[in-house]
């Protein structure tokens, strides 16, 4: 269940759209509110920069951080990484990020609080050696 915080269900004209994250939703199913600027985050960080041929400049491939060791300062780096691709999106104003590995599984949590034009959200993605999803807003 996806729930909202600190977010009044009126105020918050993201705009809508085909819900497209992981893939294109075969069923169309349109989605709105926070979920389109959270889905717009998840997909900006699930591709290599340079792969959206009209933003060239849009990308960062998170699941590559798994394939490197990681100290203190490089995660720092990583979360500040990621932060700055959310910003790149107009309608997000901030975006502190903080990631969390699982070595069991091999995964990494990513979790920000999104701060946008119409109030904040949580955005909970996991990223493993293949993919990264999108667990949650609240």
């Amino acid at each position: 269940m996806t729930t909202y915080t600190n977010i009044s269900p009126e105020t918050t004209d993201y705009g809508s759209d085909v819900s497209a994250f992981p893939d294109l939703d075969p069923t169309f199913t349109i989605i709105d509110g926070t979920q389109v600027v959270a889905q717009a985050i998840a997909a900006r960080w699930s591709m290599p920069q340079g792969s959206c041929e009209d933003d060239p400049d849009a990308g960062f491939y998170a699941v590559m951080l798994l394939n490197r060791p990681m100290n203190t300062a490089e995660a720092f780096r990583a979360a500040q990484r990621l932060e700055t691709e959310a910003m790149k999106d107009e309608r997000v104003y901030s975006c502190p990020v903080r990631l969390s590995w699982n070595t069991a599984t091999r995964a990494m949590t990513v979790t920000a609080d999104v701060d946008c034009m119409y109030g904040t959200f949580q955005l909970v993605t996991t990223v493993d050696k293949v993919s990264l999803k999108l667990l949650g807003i609240q």
